[in-house]
């Protein structure tokens, strides 16, 4: 059982952001900004490296895009524009460019 179970994270791990919860291409979003750079650094600026990764920054998670929103906020960091997307039910969450 614990073979198959491994063998199902590795194989979610390799498809990528193609798979989210809700079904569609996954999107990596936190919820402040901050564990956005520190997700988006650890992985080199790459949201498919992102979405492997297995430890995520506290707060930050993988979607579905099309669960998201229109943009409630907007900021610069380093020359990239980092978007806060609203979601059905609470505050809205940082978008990884």
């Amino acid at each position: 059982m614990r073979v198959t179970s491994l063998a199902v994270v590795l194989g979610l791990a390799a498809a990528g952001p193609a798979l989210a919860q809700g079904g569609g291409e996954a999107v990596p979003v936190c919820e402040n900004l901050v564990a956005l750079r520190q997700w988006s650094a650890g992985a080199g600026d790459d949201p498919v490296r992102a979405a492997a990764q297995a430890e995520k920054p506290p707060g930050c998670r993988l979607v579905a895009r099309e669960t998201l929103g229109a943009v409630e906020r907007r900021s610069t960091f380093g020359g990239a524009i980092y978007e806060c997307l609203a979601q059905a039910g609470g505050a809205c969450v940082w978008v990884m460019p």
